[in-house]
Order: C-alpha cells, then structure tokens, then sequence
C-alpha cells in the first residue's frame, strides 16, 4: 500500500532528525504550532489519514492493526477540532516542552514502530499480471 510506505517513510524520516538533532526539530514543531492553518492541517490530515487507513486496511497483513490506527486517528481528530485553536497550540507546546526531555528514546521508539508500520502495511500488497496488473 503506497499510503503506507508514504506514512512509515515520513515518520521515519522524522524520527531519525529528531535522533540526531532534537532540539532543532522541537523549535520547528513550536513554530509549526503558529502558523495560520496549523490547527485545520492537524485536523484534516489526521481525519483523512484514518479514513484511508480504515479503507485500506483489508489490503494489508494486520488489518485489525490498521483498524485500530484508522480509529485512532479519527478520535484524535474529532478530539483536536474539540479542543479548539488556542487550546490546541497550547497543547502542542506543553507536550513538546515535556517530552523534550527525552527525545532521543522516544525517536528510536518512532523510528521501530515507523518500520513496524511499512512491514505490515506492505506484507499484504502484491502485484501480480495474472490478475490484471492490479495491487491485491
């Protein structure tokens, strides 16, 4: 699932510059939090992702695993349109400022569970011409 492999590789990606440069990466997402649309992106972003997820779980290794994403990503986004704009940046700044102390373990927690994400998104995915050069 092209989805998945784009997800895990930016997740991926993330994680490592947070290994390796954490406090940088901190300040972007504070400044992140600021900009204009940041609230309605963390909405729309996560609200589409877990309605992707859900849709194409069936395609995967583990669907109960995407299932449970897709809800995951769906309640947090009901959640962050809840909680409102101001409230959200809040939260966003609070939550890098306490997790900033241990940014490096959480990187290589996000870093497994990124490639724990493309295994089993990718393991059910084959492409095959005798079924007319459809992913199945």
């Amino acid at each position: 699932m092209l989805l998945v492999a784009l997800v895990s590789l930016t997740m991926l990606l993330f994680c490592i510059a947070m290994l390796i440069k954490p406090r940088r990466v901190s300040s972007a997402v504070l400044q992140f939090s600021h900009w204009r649309y940041f609230h309605r992106f963390e909405i729309m972003s996560r609200a589409m992702l877990g309605i992707l997820f859900w849709f194409n779980a069936e395609h995967t290794a583990a669907p109960w695993f995407f299932y449970a994403v897709a809800v995951l990503l769906c309640a947090v986004a009901v959640g962050l349109a809840l909680l409102g704009p101001t409230r959200h940046i809040t939260v966003a700044a609070q939550t890098v400022n306490l997790l900033a102390t241990i940014p490096r373990r959480l990187a290589i927690i996000g870093i497994v569970l990124a490639w724990l994400l493309w295994y089993l998104g990718s393991r059910g995915v084959t492409f095959s011409l005798m079924q007319g050069g459809v992913f199945t």
